[in-house]
């Protein structure tokens, strides 16, 4: 997720369009939460008993 947001932070800085970072936040802060919560719910990670 950092990172997204740092290449989004790069991106909007050399091409000065500033809503470009906020499209880079609310899209890494998404995806992130998404991968959280199937990472969190798989049977991987999940203790039998």
């Amino acid at each position: 997720m950092a990172l997204t947001i740092f290449a989004g932070y790069l991106i909007a800085r050399l091409t000065e369009i500033p809503n470009l970072l906020d499209y880079f936040f609310w899209t890494s802060l998404i995806v992130g939460i998404l991968y959280l919560l199937i990472m969190a719910n798989s049977k991987k990670y999940k203790r039998e008993g």
